[in-house]
């Protein structure tokens, strides 16, 4: 990965524990969650902040933890301007030693000269773009996760690997919708697959008849989706209503209960890949996921279950 993640992460706590008083009792330390908390893409950002505060539970009940840990959570609704005053926020508050930050790539992207500015140590948890870690070399700046050219690569090996040889291409317009259609269309090219036509669309776009019109007539095999949950439930849906006969293939960007809830039976069939193993593979991933089950944070709605050390948007 471009940079260490627990070398740079644990110096900054620890440089901010040795200046406390060595004599006093446990002392508190202090790490920022940023992610979407609400808007159309907020079960994951919630997922990710729960998965964070479990993880600070266990810290603190570990007897041997030195410190007492304490999350601070801030929401960046998954837009570039709000992600860049919830990471000033963070990283101008000096009891606040590091962050946990982003599910999405455009919040990110757009954080990162924030972290940078400020000497602010960011593991990024959930955001594939690879110029969040690639573009600069911020010593601030790492992730957990794989990118986007992880993703692709197996996307395009796994559906070609099917038979599948016809696509067309619909991405949003921003940073990483573009940079979803780049790496996919370079990795199916590879695996010997066609694009058929491409179409960028906004990422508050409504209708999308006219791009799904022409789509139809080229005859895809596959319509590949860049982009989020929201826009992938209503492409889906309008895919169903104009009567396209193409599987629907998207990003980590779809892998969400609210894709599901979106379309109900017409989800089925619907694909999306995510790089990295699965959480049961992960080192203590049965024993984590066990604990999460018990702190009944789905009581409410089901939650996509991540720790800070996953993926995706």
């Amino acid at each position: 990965m471009h940079n260490c993640v627990p070398r740079v992460f644990w110096a900054a706590a620890l440089a901010a524990a040795l200046a406390l008083d060595a004599g006093a009792a446990k002392q508190t330390v202090k790490i920022a969650y940023i992610g979407p908390l609400t808007g159309g893409v907020s079960a994951n950002g919630i997922g990710g902040r729960n998965s964070a505060d479990l993880a600070v539970r266990l810290r603190n009940a570990d007897p041997k933890a030195k410190y007492r840990y304490e999350l601070v959570s801030l929401d960046d609704e998954c837009k570039p301007n709000i992600a860049v005053q919830a990471a000033t926020k963070a990283a101008s508050d000096n009891s606040v030693v590091a962050g946990v930050t982003h599910y999405c790539s455009v919040a990110a992207i757009a954080a990162v000269d924030t972290y940078h500015k400020f000497g602010f140590p960011a593991v990024v948890w959930g955001a594939v773009l690879p110029d969040i870690t690639y573009r600069n070399n911020y010593a601030e700046v790492h992730r957990v996760n794989g990118t986007m050219i992880n993703q692709n690569d197996v996307a395009a090996k796994f559906m070609t690997g099917l038979k599948y040889r016809r696509w067309v291409i619909i991405h949003d317009t921003t940073d990483y919708g573009k940079g979803h259609d780049k790496y996919f269309t370079e990795y199916l090219t590879k695996y010997g697959g066609q694009v058929l036509g491409r179409f960028g669309v906004t990422a508050d776009q409504q209708d999308f008849t006219a791009e799904l019109t022409k789509a139809k007539e080229l005859k895809p095999e596959v319509i590949y989706f860049g982009g989020l949950t929201p826009i992938g439930v209503r492409i889906r849906s309008q895919m169903e209503r104009l009567g396209i006969d193409a599987v629907f293939e998207g990003t980590s960007g779809i892998k969400s209960d609210s894709y599901i809830d979106g379309l109900g039976k017409l989800a089925e069939g619907s694909l999306s890949f995510i790089e990295g193993a699965p959480w049961e593979k992960l080192p203590g991933g049965l024993y984590f996921i066990g604990k999460y089950a018990q702190q009944k944070y789905d009581r409410d709605r089901r939650r996509t279950a991540r720790s800070p050390s996953r993926r995706r948007a």
